[in-house]
C-alpha cells in the first residue's frame, strides 16, 4: 500500500511528462504510468495509453513483460496487457516469443492479447499453442483462433473435439466464428450432446450451411422436446445465413426454405405451434413464430415437400 501510494503521489510529474513526450522515461516511470493507466477515470485512459505508446515497442516491452510477470500486482499486469494490445501488430512477435515462456500464466496473457489484437501472423503459432501441455494455454488458443478468424484453424479446432469438454465448447465457438462449413459434419455429429448443443446449434446456423437443414429438420419432427426447440433456433439462424451467403432465395429468407428439397415431417407444425404457446423463452417463441411464418407458403407443388 505504501508503495501504491508513493507511485499516485508521482502523478504530477506524469502530467508534467505528458507536456514533453520525448524526454526520456526511466523504467521506473514507466511503471507509475501503468498503474495510472489501471485506476484513471475513462477519459484520461486513452491519452495515458498514448503515451506509453509514444514511447516505442522497444523502449518499454522489457518493463512490459515484467509487468506481466506480476502475479503480485494484477492492476500493473492487466494494464501492460493493455497497452500491448494497444500497440497492435508491432508487439506481435514478442508475443508470439512469449508462447514459448516457461511460465504457462504469461503464454495463457499471451493467447488472450493476440487475440484481441486480431492478426493473421499470429495464427500458425496459435495453432502450435493448441498443443500446449497447459489447457488453459490450449483453451485461450483457441478462442484467439475464432476472434481472428481465419480458415487455417478450422482442422487443428477439430482435432480438439477427443480433449476435455472445457476446450471442446471452446472450439466449437471458435469455428463458428470463423464460418467454414469443413465444420459443418463434425458439429452436426454432437449437437445432442446435453454440454456442447447449444454452442453448436449456434455456430452451425453461424456457418450457414444448407447440407445441415435436413438433420435439424428432422430434430424438429420427432426428437425431444429440447432437442426441437434447439432445432428451430438453428434452423432460423441456418436459414438466415444460407440466404445471406448463397442468395439462392432471390426475395426472402422464406424463398430460400421452400428451394431446399427437405422433408416437413407432420409433427413440425404442431411441435412449432406448442412452441408458440408454451415456451417461456423468447428466442424460442420468435424461432417459432419465424419458422410458422415460413412454412406458411409451401405447399406440395414446392420441392420443399410436407410430408404425412
Amino acid at each position: 500500500m505504501e508503495l501504491l501510494g508513493k507511485e499516485r503521489g508521482e502523478m504530477s510529474e506524469m502530467r508534467a511528462r505528458n507536456m514533453f513526450p520525448s524526454a526520456p522515461w526511466p523504467a521506473r516511470g514507466i511503471e507509475s504510468l501503468l498503474l495510472f493507466i489501471s485506476n484513471a477515470d475513462s477519459s484520461f485512459r486513452p491519452n495515458a495509453i498514448a503515451l506509453v505508446l509514444h514511447r516505442g515497442i522497444e523502449r518499454v516491452a522489457p518493463v512490459l513483460e515484467r509487468a506481466l510477470r506480476n502475479d503480485a500486482d494484477a492492476d500493473l499486469r492487466n494494464a501492460a496487457m493493455e497497452v500491448l494490445v494497444a500497440f497492435g501488430e508491432a508487439a506481435v512477435p514478442r508475443l508470439v516469443a512469449l508462447l514459448g515462456d516457461a511460465n504457462e500464466e504469461v503464454r495463457n496473457f499471451c493467447t488472450v492479447m493476440l487475440g484481441d489484437i486480431g492478426s493473421r501472423t499470429a495464427v500458425e503459432p496459435l495453432i502450435s499453442a493448441l498443443r500446449d501441455q497447459d489447457v488453459n494455454v490450449r483453451h485461450g488458443a483457441a478462442e484467439a483462433l475464432g476472434r481472428i478468424g481465419d480458415a487455417r484453424a478450422v482442422e487443428p479446432l477439430l482435432e480438439l473435439f477427443v480433449d476435455h469438454y472445457w476446450l471442446q465448447h471452446a472450439a466449437v465457438v471458435a469455428l463458428g466464428k470463423i464460418g467454414d462449413r469443413r465444420a459443418t459434419c463434425s458439429l452436426l455429429l454432437r449437437r445432442h450432446d446435453p454440454l456442447l448443443a447449444e454452442p453448436v446449434i449456434e455456430a452451425l446456423g453461424r456457418i450457414g450451411d444448407p447440407d445441415a437443414l435436413a438433420p435439424l429438420m428432422d430434430d424438429l419432427d420427432g426428437s425431444s422436446v429440447e432437442c426441437a426447440v434447439l432445432a428451430a433456433r438453428g434452423i432460423v439462424l441456418l436459414v438466415d445465413g444460407c440466404f445471406g451467403k448463397d442468395r439462392r432465395g432471390t426475395g426472402s429468407p422464406g424463398e430460400y426454405f421452400r428451394s431446399s428439397a427437405v422433408d416437413i415431417g407432420s409433427h413440425v407444425i404442431m411441435n412449432l405451434g406448442r412452441m408458440k404457446c408454451s415456451s417461456a423463452e423468447g428466442g424460442t417463441v420468435a424461432a417459432a413464430v419465424t419458422l410458422l411464418q415460413w412454412l406458411a407458403g409451401i405447399d406440395r407443388t414446392s420441392s420443399c415437400r410436407l410430408s404425412d
